[in-house]
């Protein structure tokens, strides 16, 4: 049966009532998976509801989450997808799961970063329209010097075209100590209800105003750091906000990264 053929004259609530209940396995990894699948998302004008999408790196392994929403009757029910690809011998496994499930595959003779790095090809194609309100790029913490050189340098990598892009990131990685900056992440959203009034907010700005004044530790969401607001390089997790993020910029990115 081709599938494609199935779903591509269905009525559009049909085809996303299919893809709610698709397991997101087969919607990612699909190079190795499902082409039926990787065929149907190439339909041109076709908009799958992706809301997040994070990117770990981590010792042996990347991780890729994407997160998904779909109106379900008057309720807008959402879902996550975390794909782990990680070192295993001579090949790789792929860790998957949802709310529903869990899986593994294992992969003989592949490279984990090729098949991660391919995957975040095909999810480049599977934004089309959708209003993408949440990216992240997380770097885990080593203790092994190599290890931290290793994943600066892939982080580094990734955020050349951001900085391209938002030139504040640029601002942002020369007032961290290496090492010391954990995460980054770009949300169309007013920082703790503080407007800049369309201008994008860096640590700078930030860091002057006066909520932050006086308070041992601060969380405004997710952000994290100690009340020395002078030294940057006391923050032990940094997540930074821009209030307008539009999903071709991240797909320019990630056109560079893979």
């Amino acid at each position: 049966m081709d599938l494609k053929a199935c779903l591509e004259h269905l009525p559009e609530p049909a085809k996303r009532n299919v893809l709610m209940w698709c397991p997101y396995s087969s919607v990612i990894a699909l190079g190795k998976t499902c082409t039926a699948w990787r065929e149907f998302i190439h339909i041109p004008n076709q908009n799958l509801p992706i809301k997040r999408i994070m990117v770990k790196f981590g010792e042996n392994c990347s991780r890729l989450q994407v997160g998904s929403s779909f109106a379900s009757g008057k309720n807008q029910n959402s879902n996550l997808l975390s794909v782990q690809y990680q070192l295993v011998g001579g090949g790789c496994a792929v860790i998957y799961e949802n709310s529903l499930s869990r899986g593994q595959k294992k992969l003989e003779s592949e490279d984990y970063q090729d098949l991660f790095k391919e995957d975040l090809k095909i999810l480049r194609k599977l934004l089309g329209n959708s209003i993408l309100e949440y990216f992240e790029v997380d770097c885990e913490t080593f203790q092994c010097s190599m290890q931290r050189r290793n994943l600066k340098n892939q982080f580094e990598s990734f955020l050349k075209t951001i900085t391209d892009i938002w030139d504040q990131a640029e601002k942002i990685l020369s007032h961290t100590v290496p090492n010391v900056l954990e995460r980054i992440s770009f949300l169309p959203m007013d920082v703790a209800g503080i407007s800049s009034g369309g201008n994008r907010l860096g640590l700078s700005v930030l860091s002057e105003l006066p909520q932050w004044k006086n308070a041992k530790f601060i969380n405004l969401t997710n952000f994290l750091a100690k009340s020395s607001m002078g030294l940057i390089l006391h923050f032990e997790s940094v997540l930074v906000h821009w209030l307008f993020f539009e999903p071709k910029h991240l797909i320019i990115a990630m056109e560079e990264f893979v």
